[in-house]
């Protein structure tokens, strides 16, 4: 059984930067739903679909951007609690890991958005 050991608080320019490319994941996959829906696809995730339908691409890039806010505070408040000397070991590790997968997920998800306008009509 593996244990999550303490190593200390992650370091603010790792936190930049993971923020950042969770920011850049966002605007990826934002832009490549667009170009895609622009050729005539639909937003095959229905959370995005039904505030695509709510509010439009402008409602969806606002709620992107409240959730790389949210996740940054998420990041932070745990930093702080660490750094407070409280015991957030666990919530470190699920908070910094919980980042790194947003930021993968959403790569993959712009890279496969690509895919798509590959096979859409007038690509």
């Amino acid at each position: 059984m593996a244990a999550i050991r303490p190593r200390g608080a992650v370091p603010g320019s790792r936190i930049a930067l993971w923020v950042g490319l969770l920011g850049l994941g966002q605007i990826a996959d934002l832009l490549t739903t667009q170009a895609a829906m622009a050729r005539g696809a639909i937003e095959a995730n229905q959370v995005a679909a039904s505030l695509l339908t709510a509010g439009g691409l402008p409602l969806l890039w606002v709620i992107k951007a409240f959730l790389v806010a949210a996740m940054t505070v998420a990041v932070l408040l745990v930093r702080q609690h660490w750094l407070a000397g409280h015991r957030g070991v666990l919530a470190e590790a699920v908070v910094w890991r919980g980042l790194q997968l947003c930021v993968f997920v959403l790569a993959f998800t712009a890279i496969h958005n690509l895919g798509v306008i590959g096979l859409l009509p007038g690509a």
